[in-house]
């Protein structure tokens, strides 16, 4: 009878450690698609691919260790700062199942329930595109990064509004990221072919002040789809220029990258506003003291700019090279509140990008802008180009520095906030364990046309409030990384234009979480 009792207990622990075992077919497979296979693919910029069971077998131990860490998939901002749109991160969730499943072997599961893997075409995502620029055959040959710029007319006879922008690389083994300006003046033109190969070489920008920043890719990213009714204007003759970084050690590559640009429906041009991007933040016009780093030492700067009107924010982009270590940017708001914009703690040149809010913001007449910067021109800064150091001054060659912040913005209307750019599912499952649970009252529940939301903080945080219906679509954000003190807080919420139904009203910080749901009827 013991020994039965003992058997049986064996047997179940068995079955629970079954059970709790990842499988590659159920559990991994989702997450490495979703996650890595954008550039873990044949023709992809990373070093093997991880298109299948095999792939990620013989990789297995590099991605338990890289995933744990954090270095992949790489994503440079800090998630705890501030949320962004489209954030490459891996839940703790997600880690630990990675990591388990590692450990156990990296067992395969039925292969035959797997998710089929993504396929790439390399055609792109906008299927009927008004616009195609594409840059000569250019073959790479460099030890060093090499950033050239690729001048092209887009002979356009009238201003057109964009509403969708890609970039498709020729070659994705080589071509590391791309920045897209259009530029007016036409002397970039002059520049292609001076050293006998297509386009030239030219750090930092086009080499033209008359430039402006419209588009970046990176790796793994997609087309840009503008939110309704937004859009950028491409200007009558403009040329496009499109500077592709490829990276030390490429030989022998050709590439011939080009970028597509999908116009507003017809008759639909004066009903849309139009989107800027400009380095409010500046090392020329707001920094606190000329931008110089002696050699073997570390030294901050601070950057400021008045907002005299009310401004809606899209993106918000921070640049600067190599001695770089880490960059933040936040705005003072004119109620004395500070609203977190994007935080950088550890600077790498080479994954920079332009970063969207997962909502507008609105950034009120009376904020100031503010951008924190360390640079270390020190031994201690593995990516220091010079060995020993030396001075690093303002300039546009990579051993030089930089210090802007890019916004991609426009004038605000009332409502701007509601505008979803990652619209990113939510599920009432989300991971909660580690944090604080935060009750949340609802009244009146069902509401008319608004409804009080009270919760107590027990710690000072930064917190999100937001509305989400059923199918986890975001449809409000009240209250985006606002700092809310110790006690109790009541919110008054108008729901005059939500439809009838059932929503999940949700309050979310680092440390604490409250979701709780809402009857909206007329």
């Amino acid at each position: 009878m013991k020994k039965n009792i003992l058997l049986i207990l064996s047997l179940a622990v068995n079955c629970i450690c079954s059970a709790q075992t990842p499988t590659w077919s159920k559990d991994i497979a989702p997450i490495i698609y979703a996650t890595c296979t954008k550039c873990h693919r044949t023709g992809g910029i990373a070093p093997f691919t991880l298109q299948s069971y095999n792939d990620a077998y013989n990789n297995r131990y590099g991605i338990q260790s890289n995933t744990a860490s954090g270095y992949m998939p790489p994503w440079s901002p800090d998630s705890h700062y501030t949320s962004l749109a489209n954030e490459r991160i891996l839940t703790d969730v997600q880690k630990k199942a990675i990591s388990d499943w590692v450990t156990s072997g990296a067992p395969s599961g039925d292969l035959t329930k797997a998710p089929p893997a993504p396929t790439y075409s390399g055609i792109g995502e906008i299927a009927t595109p008004d616009l195609v620029l594409t840059i000569p055959p250019y073959n790479v040959n460099t030890s060093t990064d090499l950033y050239r710029c690729f001048a092209i007319p887009s002979n356009l006879l009238n201003d057109q509004f964009v509403t969708d922008i890609e970039v498709i690389p020729g070659n994705r083994r080589v071509v590391h990221h791309v920045l897209a300006y259009q530029d007016t003046t036409q002397k970039l033109l002059q520049n292609n072919g001076k050293d006998g190969q297509p386009g030239y070489t030219n750090f930092g920008g086009t080499g033209s002040n008359q430039s402006k920043l419209i588009f970046g890719w990176v790796p793994g990213q997609g087309k840009m789809s503008f939110p309704k009714g937004l859009g950028v204007k491409l200007k009558k003759n403009a040329v496009v220029v499109l500077q592709v970084h490829y990276p030390g050690g490429t030989n022998n590559q050709t590439d011939s990258t080009r970028i597509v640009f999908k116009y507003a429906a017809a008759g639909t041009s004066s009903t849309l506003r139009e989107l800027s991007t400009d380095p409010i933040l500046n090392h020329y016009t707001n920094i606190n003291t000329p931008l110089s780093v002696p050699a073997n030492t570390k030294k901050s700067f601070v950057e400021s700019q008045f907002i005299p009107v009310d401004v809606t924010g899209l993106s918000v982009a921070p640049h600067m090279h190599l001695v770089g270590r880490n960059f933040k940017v936040y705005a003072l708001l004119p109620s004395g509140d500070t609203m977190r914009l994007i935080n950088v703690p550890n600077w790498d040149f080479h994954w920079q990008g332009s970063y969207q809010f997962k909502n507008a913001i609105k950034i009120p007449a009376g904020t100031t802008l503010r951008a924190e910067a360390t640079y270390d021109n020190t031994t201690n800064n593995p990516a220091n180009p010079n060995s020993p150091p030396k001075n690093v001054t303002l300039g546009e060659n990579t051993t030089d520095e930089m210090m802007l912040v890019y916004f991609q913005y426009m004038l605000y209307k009332p409502g701007d906030e509601n505008i979803v750019i990652d619209s990113a599912r939510f599920t009432p499952t989300t991971d909660i364990a580690t944090r604080e649970k935060l009750p949340l009252l609802c009244y009146p529940n069902p509401a008319r046309a608004a409804f009080n939301l009270q919760f107590n903080v027990a710690a000072t945080d930064y917190f999100n409030v937001d509305i989400f219906n059923l199918q986890g679509d975001l449809v409000r954000l009240i209250k985006k990384n606002e700092r809310f003190e110790v006690g109790a807080h009541n919110i008054e919420i108008s729901t005059s234009d939500l439809p009838s139904g059932t929503y999940w009203v949700r309050v979310a910080s680092d440390g604490a979480y409250g979701l709780e749901k809402l009857i909206r009827v007329e």
